[in-house]
This record gives structure tokens, C-alpha cells and sequence, in this order.
């Protein structure tokens, strides 16, 4: 038993497993150890210094490691920015107003801030939450009634300036438990966008709302970073804006969030030229650029304005800006030359002789000014592609000069663009490419396939250059996938396995970031295009080794869907052999990112160490009475017959409680109904997911040990009935029994010793009403 955290062992660690009684066992090659659950003083301070947890809050091991990969708090931005992205505005408003609530209390009573308590888990679990506009949606009121306000429990907690400003005020100078201090300026960036867009909600539409929360909150962390800036907005937050129908609003949100005038730093930054779908405004922009680049400098200088002019095909607006330039040392000579016929051969080609000149000295912008001069547009964009590497200007220029249709252009996007995308695994530059293309299928297909199998060409990638999956591009595919007739077709072309697959990695993904309750939604509300024969593979679930959601197979073996990333060698996959923790170096937790405003909670990373590959044709997953079921289709026990419908969607998480049959019974319908499918494994995934909220019910019961006199006022009086309540309702809803809950309820007080936690809970008693309560 070693009461010390440490590993004084070079041999790799093979295994961990939590014992019943909180203590930990972990296994180096030869050797077992066993970890004490409790902490002295020493490790205390140690663990402190590297998580940054309060070591008075957290006394045990079990204690840590919860906070370290447990739920989020609410009130965390990662938690808010993923709520955001699922188009919850009023849920996310009532997490602020009751952070408002709570400080006030706090500030009233001179209450040090130990925990913050959580919103009841039913206000996250609404049935209309989806990428539709939520606008009219009500929320109950969540704890009671406050003695501050009129009306009744079923008010909606208000969200305001006067909230937001407080918040903000008292956000500089408290420090929230659970936050870094990163974290806490990313909320205080969030609480600061959602006061400002919430008076500009009306005029977007839900994709526009998300930009505008994502482009200010940039802005604002820039402002606060004291000089660690962030490049520009990602290329997530460009899509919502190519997809928003109130594009003109976002510009004009765009050049107010950047002091009024765009140059082209700011355009880059924004990615217009990449999202604007009309083309009388990509050229009204690009002539502001130009105006606001001339009249940058007291002294004008038109050599600033040039690339963005001759794109514009306006030489003699640029001839006049040279006629006032008295003091530039070259006004002459540009005087003379402009004034000649670029359309004559001769001085097309003085153009270009002047064009590699300035290439030679290094002038790689105004030398691309002069390649349009001399009407050579490939050669200014590879001068942007290559020299300046910057492909938002090749894109720019090029669709002023030379249209929307033009042969440059698709070849800027099927050249550079998309094996960029390809080399770095970005999907959403993928998905904004070929709907720039309007290639609109595949734009849908980018989202999950493996884009290699997009592109014609060849292109070469890394393990480590295929990022870990996006939960939020979900959300982007069920936006896009009913769209229009192209993204029809292209959803129609994704397998229901890869479909499956992907949504799979899309559910682990927000359960490994802490957002279990997302995980939860996407479990119980997903449904898929109806396919002729929607096989699953239950193993996936089964297997209890599974470190990582890049174990999942990322495609259809057959095809045009072959089980394809970039990550993992499949010739050697198998999953009968264990598979290695994720590398240290990709812990969220053990990166240093103290001075990195801008890092989001990633989605959980690939570990580079390869997988073996699973063989669809392995005998173990037969039934031993027909050789063709590899998926267990016909196996008794791995799911149960649900009632048919008439839908065009299969929700396959759906569950029912019917009673398991046997394969004589089974039904594989493949007319107009579609069949809703029940997964034994999913249903242990749905429990453990639950299961992750009893923390966060036993620090409301906790916060009622340590501070009794602050629920009884009116805002709290009810609380901890309704968090159980909202707890009820979650089992409810996804047909988890309480009783499973109440078993984990009770094994967690007991490695925490803290079973006294459950005489303040009403519901979640391990014992029934007939032991009389003893």
C-alpha cells in the first residue's frame, strides 16, 4: 500500500482500476500498486500545485480524480459554448441568472465561495432541444419563489444588463472554485457576448447568432489577453456564418467589433471572403478594404491600396490616388507607366517584367499587383499562396477579378484548400470548401467520411495530422443534411453504420469533455436516415478496454467508406488486444495552457499508439446457428422488438421496455416502416452517463450540510428536492431505473465517506420505507 504519489518505475503503466472502497491499483508490468484513497498533507499541496485544485475541498484521490474528469460545472464555458452551439440562448441565461442569484446570497451573508450548486439537470434535458430557433421556449422557474420578485414558481428567472454588469464586476475580482483563471476570463468573455448579442437576437437567425457570440468573444478575450492574440476565428465559426441568412448584419457586426474599419488583417481574422455568398458584397467589401488601407497613414501611400484596386479592375481610380501623391519618391514613374494600355501585349508583358522585380525584392503584395495588371491572375494567387501564404487573399482577389465560376478560383479550392484539409484532419474547412464549390453532397459527407475519399488526388497525411472529432459538427450535419436535394444525396450516400459510428464518437466525445447530459440527448433523440439494412456492430460497446473514441472505426469496410483516418494501421487491427492509454502529453489537465486565452476544452484526443484492427468477419461475433449474422442481429438477448412505424427516420437509441425476444421473433422490416432497434450495450452506457451526475447531487446535499441557513431563504427553500427531481426526471426519460441510481448513490458516499449526505436526500434513500428509516 503506498500512501505517496509516485511512480518511481520506468516500466509503462498497463492498467488502473478503482477498487470498492476508493483506493486505487495500478499495474506496472510485474508490479501491482496500491494507492491509498486518502491524501497526507504532502500529496495535498503536490496535487494542488499541479491541477490546481483546492486541496481542502478534494481530501481523497477518488475526490480529484471526479473533479478532474467528471461534469463540468455549469457555470463553465466549455459547458455554456457547447449549449450555445445546440442553439440553448435562454438555457444558458438561466445558468448566468442563477449565478447572479447565488452571489447575491453570498455577498448578502458574507458567505466565502466554496461551491457554486448546479441547475436542476431536467432544465438541460428539454424535448425541443435542437438546432431549431428556441427562441419561445419557457423555462420553469427553478427553485422557488423569491421574495424579491411577483408572480408565481413559473416565471422565468431574467437574465438582463443589470445582471450581466454585475456579474462582469464581480467576475474581476472573485476567483469561482473549479475555474483556472483562463477559464474564468473565458467566462467572463461569455457573460460580457451574451449581454450584447441578446439586444441583436431578434434580427439573426440561429447560425448568425452563433458567429456573433463566437466573434465577440474573441474580440473581447484579444482586448483582455494583454498581448497573446489569437490569429482569427476558426473555421467552425466561419461555417456558421457561410449557412446564416442575415450575412449583411454579421458584417456590419464584424466592422463595429473591429473599431469600425476594415483592413485586411481584420477581413482575415473575420474570414469574409470565405463566407460572403453574394458577390456585389465580397467586391463593396474588398473596395472598403482598399479605401480603409489608403487612408491608413497621414501620408497616403497608394502602393498600400494597389492589390486590392487592381483586383477590382479599377487602374483608373488608382491612377488618380497617384496623382496626389506628391511626396512618394515613386509618383513619377508610376504616373508615367499606369498611363499606358494594359491590354496591348507590349505592356502586359512591361507589367510582368515589373512583377518579378518586385518579387526579387521581396515585395510580394505590391508584386501581385502588377501580375493583375499584366492580366495574370494565376500567377498574383500563387504569389498569395506561396510568398504570403495566405489563401483568404488568393480567395479574395479572385473573386473580384474573376467571378464566382472561374476556373482559378475551383482550382484554389480543389488544389490547396481541400488536401489542406485533408493533411490536418479539419473538417470544417472541408465542409466550407465544398460548399463553396457547391459540391453541397460532398460538404455533408466531410462531416464524417474520411475525407481522403473525397479527393481525387492523392494526399499524403500523418497520424498525428487527423484531429480528434468535433462533438459540435453534429450539429452541422443535422443542419445541412436537409437542406436542399445535393445534401439530400449526400446523406443518403453515408452508410448507416458510418453514420452510426460517427454519432457514436460524437456521444463519447461530449462525455469525455463533461457534458454528460449532451451525451444523453444526442443518446435518446438521434435519428437516422432509413437504411435497407441499418446493421450495428454491439461489440463496439462491449468491449470495456476501450481507452479512446478513435477506437471506434471511423467508416464502412466496404466501398468508398473504408475504415480510413490517417490514424490507425488496420491491416494489424484487433480488438481482442488491449489497447494503450491515451499519452500523457494529450491531457488537458497536465498541459500547460496558464497564458492560453483561446484554448477550448478539445474534444479527447487519439493516442498515437496504433490499435489492431477489427475483422468484420471474426467468428466470435457469430451466432453459432447462422454463420451470416457477424453483427449478432439474431442473437438472443442483444435486442429487444420494438414496435414499427410509419417515418421516414429510424431513431435507433430510442428504448422501449418490451420484453427481450428470441430471433424467431425478431423483425427485420425493409418496407415503408421503419424499425426502432434496442442495444443492450447502450443501455449500460445510458446508466453509467447518469451515473455521472450523483457527484453533483451529493455537493447539493453537501452545500446543505456546510451552510444550512442558506436555503432557508425563499430562492433556495425548495432546492434540493427539485435537483432530485430534475435527477428523476433524466431517469425518466431515458428509462434508467432509480433504482440503479440509488446503488450508485450509495457506493459513492461509501468510498467518500460521506454516507451522512443521504439523510438531506428525499428520493434517492438505499433504504425503502419499510425498514422504518434506519
Amino acid at each position: 500500500m503506498f500512501s505517496e504519489i509516485e511512480n518511481n518505475s520506468a516500466l509503462p503503466i498497463s492498467a488502473i482500476s478503482w477498487e470498492n472502497l476508493g483506493s486505487l491499483i495500478v499495474a506496472n508490468c510485474n508490479q501491482l500498486r496500491c494507492y491509498d484513497k486518502w491524501l497526507t498533507e504532502e500529496n495535498m499541496e503536490k496535487v494542488s500545485s499541479i491541477t490546481g485544485v483546492n486541496q481542502k475541498k478534494y481530501p481523497t484521490l477518488f475526490h480529484v480524480v471526479d473533479h478532474l474528469n467528471g461534469p463540468l460545472p455549469h457555470y463553465h464555458p466549455t459547458f455554456l459554448l457547447e449549449y450555445i452551439m445546440w442553439d440553448q440562448m435562454d438555457l444558458v441565461k438561466q445558468i448566468f441568472a442563477h449565478l447572479y442569484k447565488f452571489l447575491i446570497i453570498l455577498d448578502r451573508t458574507n458567505k466565502p465561495i466554496e461551491r457554486i450548486l448546479p441547475l436542476p439537470f431536467d432544465k438541460f434535458f428539454q424535448d425541443n432541444m435542437s438546432t431549431a430557433s428556441t427562441k419561445t421556449t419557457r423555462y420553469n422557474v427553478l427553485f422557488g419563489e423569491d421574495s424579491d420578485e411577483e408572480g408565481s414558481q413559473e416565471n422565468l428567472l431574467e437574465f438582463t444588463e443589470k445582471e450581466a454588469n454585475f456579474l462582469i464586476e464581480k467576475l474581476q475580482v472573485i476567483s469561482l472554485p473549479d475555474l483556472s483563471p483562463v477559464e474564468q476570463a473565458q467566462l467572463l468573455a461569455l457573460v460580457n457576448t451574451i449581454n450584447q448579442v441578446e439586444n441583436q437576437k431578434r434580427s439573426l437567425d440561429e447560425n448568425g447568432v452563433r458567429y456573433v457570440i463566437f466573434m465577440r468573444r474573441y474580440h473581447y478575450l484579444n482586448k483582455i489577453s494583454f498581448g497573446i492574440r489569437s490569429p482569427g476565428l476558426n473555421y467552425r465559426d466561419m461555417n456558421w456564418a457561410l449557412h446564416s441568412n442575415s450575412q449583411d448584419l454579421l458584417i456590419e457586426y464584424s466592422i463595429q467589433a473591429s473599431g469600425g474599419k476594415f483592413l485586411w488583417k481584420d477581413a482575415r481574422i473575420h474570414g469574409i471572403f470565405l463566407w460572403l455568398r453574394s458577390n456585389e458584397s465580397v467586391r463593396q467589401q474588398m473596395e472598403n478594404v482598399a479605401r480603409n488601407h489608403y487612408m491608413l497613414k497621414e501620408e497616403r501611400d497608394p502602393t498600400d491600396c494597389s492589390l486590392f484596386y487592381m483586383a477590382l479592375r479599377k487602374k483608373k481610380l488608382l491612377l488618380g490616388l497617384w496623382k496626389t501623391a506628391n511626396t512618394h519618391r515613386e509618383q513619377a514613374i508610376m504616373l508615367k507607366f499606369l498611363i499606358n494600355d494594359f491590354t496591348e501585349p507590349r505592356w502586359k508583358t512591361a507589367a510582368l517584367k515589373n512583377a518579378y522585380a518586385l518579387l526579387g525584392k521581396q515585395r510580394y503584395g505590391y508584386a501581385a499587383a502588377f501580375f493583375l495588371l499584366g492580366d495574370q491572375l494565376k500567377d498574383a494567387v500563387n504569389v498569395c499562396l506561396k510568398h504570403l501564404d495566405d489563401f483568404q487573399l488568393a480567395i479574395a482577389i479572385t473573386r473580384v477579378y474573376e467571378g464566382e465560376d472561374g476556373p482559378i478560383l475551383k482550382s484554389i479550392y480543389e488544389d490547396y484548400i481541400i488536401p489542406l484539409a485533408i493533411r490536418t484532419g479539419d473538417r470544417w474547412l472541408a465542409s466550407l470548401a465544398f460548399w463553396s464549390l457547391n459540391q453541397r453532397d460532398k460538404a455533408v459527407k466531410a462531416i464524417m467520411v474520411p475525407l481522403e475519399t473525397l479527393c481525387d488526388k492523392k494526399v499524403e497525411t500523418t497520424p498525428l495530422t487527423t484531429d480528434s472529432p468535433d462533438a459540435a459538427l453534429v450539429v452541422l450535419y443535422k443542419q445541412l443534411k436537409d437542406k436542399s436535394i445535393q445534401t439530400l444525396r449526400g446523406a443518403a450516400e453515408i452508410s448507416s453504420k458510418t453514420e452510426y459510428f460517427f454519432v457514436l464518437r460524437s456521444i463519447f466525445a461530449y462525455d469525455r469533455m463533461g457534458c454528460p447530459l449532451l451525451a444523453l440527448h444526442l443518446v435518446r433523440t438521434w435519428t437516422f436516415s432509413q437504411q435497407s439494412d441499418p446493421k450495428r456492430p454491439d461489440h463496439i460497446l462491449k468491449s470495456r478496454r476501450r481507452t479512446t473514441i478513435f477506437d471506434i472505426p471511423m467508416a464502412d469496410s466496404d466501398g468508398d467508406d473504408v475504415i480510413s483516418k490517417g490514424v490507425v494501421n488496420f491491416d494489424t487491427w484487433d480488438w481482442n488486444e488491449p489497447i494503450s492509454p491515451v499519452s500523457s502529453k494529450f491531457s488537458k489537465h497536465i498541459t500547460d495552457k496558464s497564458d492560453d486565452l483561446f484554448t477550448e476544452e478539445p474534444s479527447p484526443l487519439v493516442s498515437p499508439v496504433t490499435p489492431r484492427r477489427i475483422s468484420f468477419n471474426d467468428n466470435s461475433f457469430k451466432d453459432s446457428t447462422n454463420e451470416e449474422d457477424i453483427w449478432g442481429w439474431n442473437t438472443p438477448g442483444h435486442y429487444q422488438k420494438l414496435n414499427s412505424y410509419n417515418s421516414k427516420n429510424t431513431d435507433i437509441f430510442a428504448n422501449n421496455n418490451e420484453e427481450t425476444l428470441g430471433k424467431g421473433d425478431i423483425e427485420n422490416d425493409a418496407g415503408n416502416n421503419a424499425t426502432l432497434l434496442y442495444d443492450v450495450d447502450f443501455y449500460d452506457y445510458k446508466v453509467s452517463l447518469v451515473k455521472r451526475l450523483c457527484q453533483q447531487l451529493l455537493d447539493v446535499a453537501m452545500a446543505v450540510q456546510e451552510n444550512p441557513e442558506l436555503f432557508e431563504h425563499s430562492y433556495y427553500i425548495d432546492y434540493i428536492n427539485r435537483a432530485e427531481q430534475g435527477l428523476i426526471t433524466i431517469c425518466e426519460n431515458v428509462k434508467v431505473p432509480i433504482s440503479d441510481i440509488k446503488e450508485s448513490l450509495l457506493f459513492r458516499c461509501i468510498e467518500t465517506d460521506s454516507y451522512n449526505l443521504l439523510k438531506y436526500l428525499k428520493y434517492f434513500q438505499p433504504l425503502d420505507s419499510t425498514n422504518d428509516g434506519n
